[in-house]
């Protein structure tokens, strides 16, 4: 087994911080990589403070917004190489945005806690707890 290699890069000439965005994270494949109206199409309203419902070529979406941990930061990469993955076989990803919550999507009913994803983000939140440094508590001088 050989490791694979990846390099994420900024954009040629790229200045500052990248861009924040919102990404989506759809129940489907799209088949299609140029520029679309998605803002004319895809109109997310929001339930409560967190749900949100949309339809999308005719199918009810139901969407939940997954905040990352903190001390986590999304990326939006985009591969520069249009081939499949082999091993040993170096990648070359382009940072196009950066994200601190996301919308997950599901067909018909709303992300549920047991999802993957939500469990995904739970331990990231958990492990990070559980390797902080839990020394003794300070002992009160005045005492």
């Amino acid at each position: 087994f050989a490791p694979m290699s990846v390099l994420v890069v900024r954009p040629d000439g790229a200045e500052g911080a990248p861009p924040a965005c919102q990404p989506h994270l759809l129940p489907c494949e799209v088949a299609y990589t140029g520029a679309a109206p998605v803002r004319a199409y895809f109109r997310p309203t929001a339930v409560d403070d967190s749900d949100t419902l949309c339809h999308f070529r005719g199918r009810e979406l139901r969407g939940r917004k997954l905040n990352l941990p903190p001390g986590y930061d999304g990326l939006v990469v985009q591969d520069t190489l249009v081939a499949s993955i082999a091993d040993a076989e170096e990648r070359r990803w382009v940072q196009r945005g950066t994200f601190s919550e996301l919308t997950y999507w599901k067909h018909d009913e709303a992300p549920a806690p047991t999802d993957h994803l939500v469990k995904c983000i739970e331990w990231a939140e958990l492990a990070a707890v559980l390797h902080a440094h839990h020394g003794p508590p300070p002992v009160d001088s005045c005492a």
